[in-house]
């Protein structure tokens, strides 16, 4: 999984699910944008195979509406022929554009669509194709949430744009938050598909003191990561946040990704003048 920002991708995607009024909730859930009131743009840079990938995005979310640009670059990939024998080199591209809404539809329920529409080009062969979400979450109590979102719906992409339609498989993402103790929250969730076994994941999220955020996560599966990822998150102002995290593979090596989180508050009404 790619184009995730730090902040969800030191707890794994899945654990991410139930988490509401959150601007990275548009690259995993889109009803967690739902009651969202400020304007705030999120950065995301993500380095794996030593600088061999390189992959960003930066997201835009006006209240509970969400804007999101990614690209990723590999370069030099090896080709070869049937035998093995090296026939040059070769570069992969992919470039993203996606927007979603959240909304209430009770105060316990929020829902959430979004759409991306991408790109990608691998040895001069170009291909384009779209895909819609659909998540919820449900606020159990003040402690404890549960989501859910519905990834790839009506999948297409098509190569060299005149070429034969793929479909992209659906993926179902089920999740929950809870909080055990002041600032603790244990979290877990679980993906599946047609075409694979569930796979379960598990994590924890830790805020010390108001300004820093602890985060980790264990997945069964390894999606493109391997079965641990970690994290830290600064609070350094109502303004600026920065998260980081760590995840590794086995055959790509570690990755890192770094966000920073710009806020603009939204200003407080006017006190009325005194009579």
């Amino acid at each position: 999984m790619f184009g995730e920002s730090a902040r969800i991708s030191g707890l794994g995607i899945s654990n991410s699910i139930a988490k509401s009024r959150d601007p990275h909730a548009l690259m995993a859930n889109p009803a967690g944008l739902a009651g969202l009131e400020d304007t705030e743009v999120v950065s995301t840079y993500e380095d794996r195979d030593s600088g061999t990938i390189r992959d960003g995005a930066t997201c835009l979310t006006l209240k509970n509406i969400g804007l999101k640009i990614r690209y990723m670059t590999i370069p030099e990939i090896e080709k070869r022929d049937e035998s093995g024998a090296l026939l040059g080199n070769m570069d992969y591209s992919e470039d993203q554009l996606a927007a979603a809404y959240g909304f209430k539809l009770s105060p316990l329920l929020a829902v959430g669509v979004g759409l991306k529409i991408f790109t990608r080009s691998l040895d001069r062969r170009n291909s384009l194709g779209s895909a819609a979400n659909v998540g919820a979450i449900y606020q159990a109590s003040d402690n404890v949430s549960f989501g859910g979102v519905v990834e790839n719906i009506g999948g297409q992409s098509s190569l060299n744009k005149e070429g034969p339609t793929h479909s992209t498989p659906m993926t179902t993402r089920l999740g929950y938050r809870a909080s055990v103790a002041s600032n603790l929250y244990i979290l877990g969730g679980m993906a599946f598909s047609r075409e694979n076994d569930p796979v379960w994941s598990f994590g924890a999220e830790y805020l010390a003191f108001n300004i820093i955020t602890l985060r980790a996560g264990y997945d069964t599966g390894g999606e493109s990561y391997d079965a641990l990822s970690g994290g830290i998150g600064l609070n350094l102002s109502k303004s600026l946040k920065l998260d980081y995290s760590v995840n590794s593979h086995p055959v790509l090596g570690n990755t890192h990704a770094l966000s920073v989180t710009f806020a603009f508050p939204k200003k407080p009404a006017e006190t009325a003048q005194a009579k």
